[in-house]
């Protein structure tokens, strides 16, 4: 085991091996960490495994069998870049001269997890109030584009059974008289 601070494109995996074995047989399984994604660039003496018939859940993970003394194992490696999908709905009830506004967002998070979330609201917006789980701090980052920063207490792993749900609701004004309402969305950065 080495300390790496890159990872390398391509891993040649370590054959272990009992010296004087007639017979040499066995299975290898391979974990990734999240958001590393590997594959088998080259093979000799191995076949490839589906990692479920082994009983094993962990993923991402390639398995191979090992089918003679000499086999020889290079994998390749890809760093995925982390990414998210947001949900949403907006709710906005219009009153005479004021819009009252509710947003739900679930953040689907994939291949990282996050300590902190970006959003974007409208820069007129009256009495925000911002909640979600962990939320160590709320700060207004441009008071002209309406971007704020929220910092969580600690990581909101990549989950699909748990997107981190977040809310805010505000207000903004219009004239009446001019017939016109304009509602203007919340954006996830």
């Amino acid at each position: 085991s080495r300390s790496e601070t890159a990872l390398p494109k391509e891993i040649k995996v370590p054959r272990v091996s009992l010296a004087g074995a007639l017979k040499h047989a066995g299975q290898l399984v391979v974990l990734a960490e999240r958001g590393v994604r590997l594959a088998i660039s080259e093979r000799q003496g191995v076949s490839e495994l589906d990692v479920a018939q082994l009983g094993r859940r962990e993923k991402p993970a390639l398995a191979v069998k090992l089918l003679r003394p000499d086999w020889a194992l290079t994998l390749q490696s890809e760093v995925l870049q982390p990414r998210q999908n947001v949900e949403f709905l907006h709710l906005a009830q219009v009153a005479e001269g004021l819009v009252r506004h509710q947003h739900f967002l679930r953040f689907q998070l994939h291949n990282a997890g996050t300590k902190t979330f970006e959003v974007q609201v409208p820069p007129d917006v009256i009495s925000l109030v911002i909640n979600g789980p962990n939320i160590a701090r709320k700060e207004l980052v441009d008071p002209a584009t309406g971007r704020w920063r929220l910092d969580l207490t600690g990581k909101w792993e990549d989950n699909p059974a748990l997107p981190y749900p977040l809310q805010l609701s505000y207000e903004t004004r219009f004239d009446p008289a001019a017939g016109l309402v304009t509602i203007a969305p919340v954006t996830a950065l």
